[in-house]
Formats: structure tokens, C-alpha cells, sequence
């Protein structure tokens, strides 16, 4: 990740990858109800099975960064060593210090709440992506709403129970990992979480542009209603050739604030966070990245990845839940916060920072 050539051939990688979604986005400024028109078609398997399952990515993350974190956690004086890289006025313990009985205490209160904290962080990373998955097998194989399949006590075990076990089965494997190969996935960890933490900027869009979702609209001109009237665009009642006898007024382009006008249930269109979660997907480009033989993966990974964010996009437009827009600003947002954390990562490893295992408290 430190070589001036690595640096050359990501920034014409994501040169490609801004271009592409950007191109799209301009497109999409001029015909953006066009494409969804002629895309919609809300009962497509294809859109329905990227719909409940392709988030994948970013839900995974969490649990896998959190089990390479606990076991590449650092004592109180390595912590201290590392942070002094990036801020030079803290320094670590002095070697007489860290011998005291108190020092060892404290040394030891630390990695007990590193052990609890990256633990129960863990859990709750797999229980996320499990809630989702146990939700959505169960609404594809009964046809139930997904609101009634989550409250539902057989849910909510399973998701618990299969969480527990791919939590311990995380443990398990990293236990048996060598040292080396967690010190390589420690950065990228933390790049996968600086991603995640940044993610929820899109809902704080998403909650001021107010745009009103394209099935939305369909359901509600063609009476599929809640209990309480507002739209429901996710009625199984609601096809393609509904398109015809709706009423397209409430539609905005992306760049403009919409309005539910208290009749549309979902004014949360743009940008997408389905496809911003398949950008965790190029996190793919820095695992092969980390590992010399996976080396020659890195670019042919980059270019798969983009081809996945592409397919989700496509079913979120198929799906009627986005436009072409939404999903090209999704898509170009987390692919800027990656490239941000990516060059953080690069400022960290020029101040020594990483690999962290190379300093010593």
C-alpha cells in the first residue's frame, strides 16, 4: 500500500470508477424517470433476491473487523506508543513505570474491556447481518411482510443463535491464524469501520432531499395503501404495467427537495443505501492488496467489485426503489469515503503507524 506504483494504479482505478458512475449520474439528470420506466418491474427475481441479500457486505463487516481487532488488540503502553505517532505530545509509560503494581493493574483492566468491548461488538456486527438474513429467508420462502417476519419470536432466536455461532466460528478461526496474517488485516479493518461510520451520511441526505420513491408512487395511483393511506409501493399487487395509469407529479430530479405531501410513505429515495452498502465490496481490492500472493487478484477484484455495485444498482432501479441518480450518487459518495479512508491508511503507514505489531511498549 506504500509504493508509488500501488498508488498509480488506484488512482486510475477509481479515476475509472468516478468516471463511470459519474457519466451515469449526469445521464441520469436528464433521464432519470425515463430509465425507471423502462426498468420497472417490481416482481423480478433478479431485483428481489439483490434486494434482500446483497447488503452483505457491509453487514459482514462489522464482525469480521471487530474479531481481527480483539485479536490484534494492544497493551495500554503499545496504544499509547501508537497514538504518540500521529500526536507526539503523548508518550508511553517509562519501563520503570510499567513495572509498578499499579501500571499492571491497569494493564490488565484494559485488555479485559478491550477483550469485552471488541467481543460484544463482534456479536452484535453478526447479529445485524443475521436479523437481516434470517428475516428475509423466512419472507422468501413464506411470502410474509418483512415488518411482520422481524417481530416474529422464530426470527429473532434463529438470528441469535446463528449469530452466536458465526461469532464463536470467528474466534475459532482467527485463534488459529498466524500473527502475521492479523497484523495485515488490522489496517484494513479499520478502514472497513471508518467506511461504516461514514455510511450513515447518506440517511442525513436521504432525510433533507425527501425524494418520493418511484413504487411509491405507482402503489399509490393505483390504490395499494397502508392501514394508516399512505403509499405501500412494495405490495405485491403493485407490476409493471400499473406504470401506465400513474401519476408521476411528485417527482423530483436529484438535485431538488421533494415532498411526501403526506401521502407517500417512503420520500427516502436519494441517495441509495443498498448500493452504498455494496461498496464494501472494494474493500476486496485492499484484502488482495495486503497479501503478496493475491497481489495479481487486486485489479481483476476492483473491477468485479464495480461490476457488483453496477448489479445492484441495476436491481434497486428494477425494483422501483431508486432511480438511476440515487444509485450513482450512492455509489460515487462511498466510493469517496473509501478513497479518503485509503489515503488515510497511506498517511498512517508514512507516520509508522502501521503495522502496529512493529512497535513496542
Amino acid at each position: 500500500m506504500k509504493t508509488k506504483s500501488t498508488l498509480r494504479t488506484e488512482i486510475l482505478l477509481y479515476l475509472f470508477y468516478f468516471a463511470l458512475f459519474g457519466g451515469l449520474l449526469v445521464y441520469a439528470t436528464f433521464y432519470d424517470l425515463q430509465v425507471s420506466e423502462r426498468l420497472f418491474n417490481p416482481q423480478n427475481n433478479f431485483g428481489i433476491f439483490f434486494e434482500y441479500f446483497a447488503e452483505i457486505p457491509r453487514y459482514v463487516l462489522r464482525g469480521c473487523a471487530f474479531t481481527v481487532l480483539l485479536f490484534t488488540r494492544h497493551s495500554l503502553n503499545e496504544c499509547l506508543e501508537i497514538i504518540g505517532r500521529i500526536f507526539p505530545f503523548i508518550r508511553p509509560f517509562s519501563r520503570e513505570k510499567t513495572e509498578t503494581k499499579l501500571f499492571r493493574i491497569c494493564d490488565k483492566v484494559f485488555n479485559w474491556i478491550e477483550i469485552a468491548g471488541f467481543g460484544v461488538l463482534a456479536f452484535f456486527g453478526w447479529k445485524m447481518e443475521t436479523d437481516s438474513l434470517v428475516k428475509y429467508i423466512i419472507v422468501w420462502a413464506t411470502g410474509q411482510p418483512a415488518s411482520d417476519v422481524s417481530r416474529s419470536p422464530l426470527c429473532i432466536a434463529c438470528s441469535i443463535v446463528l449469530a452466536l455461532f458465526l461469532t464463536g466460528l470467528g474466534f475459532f478461526i482467527a485463534s488459529r491464524t498466524k500473527r502475521e496474517t492479523l497484523n495485515k488485516l488490522e489496517p484494513l479493518a479499520l478502514l472497513g469501520l471508518f467506511l461504516y461510520l461514514l455510511y450513515p451520511l447518506l440517511n442525513e441526505i436521504k432525510a433533507y432531499i425527501s425524494r418520493v420513491r418511484f413504487r411509491e408512487m405507482v402503489g399509490y395511483s393505483n390504490g395499494f395503501l397502508t392501514a394508516d393511506g399512505l403509499s405501500n409501493g412494495t405490495h405485491p399487487g403493485v407490476v409493471r404495467d400499473m406504470i401506465q395509469t400513474t401519476d408521476f407529479s411528485a417527482f423530483t430530479r436529484w438535485y431538488e427537495r421533494g415532498d411526501a405531501m403526506g401521502i407517500y410513505s417512503h420520500a427516502d429515495s436519494f441517495p441509495s443505501g443498498h448500493t452504498g452498502s455494496a461498496v464494501f465490496i472494494l474493500l476486496s481490492y485492499y484484502l488482495c492488496r495486503a497479501f503478496d500472493n493475491l497481489k495479481k487478484f487486486a485489479v481483476p477484484c476492483f473491477f468485479a467489485s464495480t461490476l457488483y455495485i453496477g448489479l445492484m444498482a441495476a436491481a434497486r432501479i428494477i425494483r422501483g426503489a431508486h432511480y438511476l441518480s440515487d444509485v450513482t450518487m450512492a455509489a460515487l459518495l462511498c466510493g469517496a469515503f473509501l478513497l479518503i479512508g485509503s489515503l488515510l491508511m497511506r498517511f498512517l503507514y508514512h507516520r509508522h503507524v502501521f503495522p502496529t505489531r512493529e512497535l513496542r511498549g
